[in-house]
């Protein structure tokens, strides 16, 4: 009998065989439905859109941080480290004076993009400077005492020579100037003109000091005693910007006086405003020469302000909105330290003034018409408490 092979017994059994040529049954896959599709194409476009805002949020801070960064570092803050949050920037470190706390602070706020600033800066004032030792040879040096002054040091040329005593020589009633020579074998004095520029706005904050350059070891050193911060962080700041390559040197001590009362400030305040309050100071046609009208004007100015010599006094110069705004803002400056210099040789502190300019940004009349320009064309005077 013969063996039934394997197909035939399923065969027998009812079952089916499958053969060489069979394929085996297959389901067909499942069908994703268009529901979950749209989920995951909806999930890997956000993935892909939040990569993208990431990854520009991350290069606009870096962007942001590299201004600041450079900007600080242009304008001396060696010190001042900003940090980014966003589009915004905190600023951590150090700076000599307050003045530079609120310079530190506009140069990062004006930065474009930029949200919001906070300030964290620390003013740390430098020690006790020996001046003497800082100064063995000093090529140019100015002393006074009140309007009594002495020049010293060397200068190249004749021309440079006389050009230091036509900028010192309004300052003072004597000004002692035999110890300042020609040497000829000095390179030209490229700094003159910010010594030039420096030396009155010290004098007129301090009633003794002095201002020293050191181009040699690049170091210029301010001396002096005032009772306002803020007018020895003003010429400081000053001092900077004129000898952007010169390390600056703060001798300039305060003196501890008591502040006056708020009574005696606002009626300082009354005097000024009925005195000016139809009249103005005035200058030559574009020019910081005042007026012989504009002297008699500050005369009775001199008069309110020695009865009250503690009270500081803010002397702000504005202009017209009639050409270039920069122009504007320099002129108005100028007429104000003008303004400043005839109160000084009139016999007052110079250190309870400070000086600021408005430019054209201050209006208070009409600027088509001349009779606006004119009144616009102004210097105001400021009681201050501190």
């Amino acid at each position: 009998m013969a063996k039934k092979t394997v197909r035939d017994r399923q065969k027998s059994m009812g079952k089916p065989g499958r053969g060489p040529g069979d394929l085996p049954f297959q389901q067909p896959p499942p069908e994703i439905p268009d529901s979950v599709f749209a989920f995951l194409s909806f999930v890997a476009i956000g993935l892909f859109l939040l990569l993208a805002v990431w990854f520009n949020a991350t290069q606009v801070e870096r962007n942001l941080m590299t201004q600041a960064q450079e900007l600080l570092l242009a304008s001396g803050f060696d010190d001042v480290v900003p940090r980014i949050d966003g589009r915004d920037i905190t600023l951590t470190g150090r700076v000599k004076t307050q003045g530079g706390v609120g310079r530190a602070e506009v140069i990062v706020s004006e930065i474009e993009g930029v949200r919001a600033t906070e300030n964290r800066l620390v003013v740390v004032e430098p020690p006790p400077v020996d001046i003497e030792a800082v100064f063995e040879l000093v090529p140019l040096r100015l002393t006074w005492v009140g309007r009594t002054g002495e020049v010293t040091g060397s200068v190249a040329t004749l021309d440079e020579r006389q050009r230091v005593l036509d900028v010192l020589a309004p300052l003072f009633s004597s000004l002692t100037s035999d110890a300042l020579i020609v040497d000829d074998t000095l390179p030209t004095t490229e700094w003159l003109g910010s010594f030039s520029a420096l030396a009155p706005l010290v004098h007129s904050a301090t009633h003794e000091g002095s201002v020293m350059v050191n181009p040699e070891g690049a170091v210029v050193v301010v001396a002096g005693e005032t009772d306002q911060r803020r007018t020895r962080d003003r010429v400081l700041e000053r001092a900077e910007e004129l000898f952007i390559d010169f390390e600056v040197v703060n001798a300039m001590s305060l003196e501890d006086r008591p502040r006056p009362t708020r009574e005696r400030v606002e009626a300082l305040q009354v005097d000024l405003n009925e005195l000016l309050e139809n009249a103005i100071v005035e200058f030559e046609t574009n020019s910081t020469v005042i007026s012989a009208a504009g002297k008699e004007l500050l005369d009775d100015v001199v008069a309110i302000l020695a009865e009250q010599p503690d009270i500081p006094v803010e002397i702000a110069g504005h202009a017209d909105d009639r050409g270039d705004e920069q122009a504007n803002y320099d002129l108005a400056l100028r007429r104000a330290e003008s303004v400043l210099a005839y109160l000084v040789g009139a016999g007052l502190d110079g250190g309870r003034f400070t000086v600021v300019s408005f430019g054209e940004t201050q209006p208070v009349a009409d600027n088509t018409t001349e009779a606006g320009r004119q009144q616009n064309r102004r210097i105001e005077f400021t009681a201050m408490e501190e």
